[in-house]
């Protein structure tokens, strides 16, 4: 019964992140899929190792991009005055 507590947690917690504009959730996003894989296995629901694998790629892919968008806003600024990007 916990486990779909603590995977609901997480799972809101780094949508929200994400969502905030924080490009390094998306690597807590690939964690959250790391549980899935631990409860498919402890739960003999194995299709939820095929999701968490698949779910893993995509957010691992998202986290490069959204880092590298990061990087390009950051590369643009002239000064530190014109920063409205909110993500860390």
């Amino acid at each position: 019964m916990w486990w779909s507590w603590i995977l609901t947690f997480f799972g809101v917690t780094w949508l929200w992140l994400i969502g905030s504009g924080r490009w390094w959730a998306w690597g807590l996003c690939v964690l959250n899929e790391c549980l899935w894989i631990v409860f498919a296995i402890s739960t003999k629901q194995y299709g939820f190792i095929v999701a968490g694998l698949a779910y893993g790629f995509i957010d691992a892919r998202n986290m490069l991009a959204a880092r590298r968008r990061h990087l390009e806003h950051l590369s643009n600024l002239t000064t530190t005055y014109d920063y409205p990007y909110t993500g860390h």
